[in-house]
């Protein structure tokens, strides 16, 4: 595995340029104030890109494209972390929730399925 330190430094990388991204085309965020029909509109987009993301992953894969693999999976992860950064605070909670819930995850509580090699609770 790689240092941790390497890790937490690049993935704060990819997040100040998804921030920097943002800001410079202007896209919109959700705040509490968001009416519904925003939130709709919003999030239907972000869906969007993610699905195209996750499908050029895929065909990569299919395609046995193996540096380009690697590139789709962080191009996803981008679009993910621009999720986050565009539902506002509901985004910085929902964040907060799933650490929270995966932190708690332990090896007497969860096991590594045979079939999916998903983290499920025991």
């Amino acid at each position: 595995m790689i240092p941790r330190q390497v890790f937490l430094k690049t993935i704060n990388d990819v997040a100040g340029s998804v921030y920097d991204f943002h800001d410079r085309f202007r896209i919109e965020s959700l705040d509490s104030l968001s009416k519904e029909d925003d939130v709709y509109e919003i999030m239907s987009t972000r869906v969007l890109l993610q699905t195209e993301e996750v499908g050029e992953l895929c065909r990569a894969l299919n395609k046995m494209e193996v540096n380009n693999i690697y590139e789709e999976g962080v191009d996803a992860l981008y679009i993910a972390l621009g999720t986050v950064l565009s539902s506002g605070n509901f985004g910085i909670s929902a964040c907060e929730k799933v650490v929270e819930k995966n932190n708690g995850k332990t090896l007497s509580s969860h096991g590594i399925g045979a079939s999916s090699g998903k983290v499920i609770r025991k």
